[in-house]
């Protein structure tokens, strides 16, 4: 027999609780905050560099050929059928 008891009290400190609910609360409040009007929105790329009258380094025009919705017009081979 070892002589280091054996303990079967496996809690969770309170602090890490409280620290745990701190975070969830500050979270939903920031959150509630930029809903309401409180706090401002984060501003997309885009109207950033509007707003200070840059131009981008680099733009690219993505096309897709497998549209959704158009069954009929699948090549062979291609997922689906």
């Amino acid at each position: 027999m070892s002589s280091v008891p054996h303990i079967h009290d496996t809690t969770i400190p309170r602090g890490a609780f409280w620290f745990a609910g701190a975070v969830i609360a500050t979270t939903l409040l920031a959150g509630l905050a930029v809903r309401s009007g409180a706090l401002p929105v984060a501003a997309s790329p885009a109207a950033e560099r509007s707003a200070e009258h840059l131009a981008p380094a680099a733009t690219r025009k993505l096309t897709f050929v497998d549209r959704a919705g158009r069954s009929g017009d699948r090549r062979p081979g291609s997922f689906g059928g």
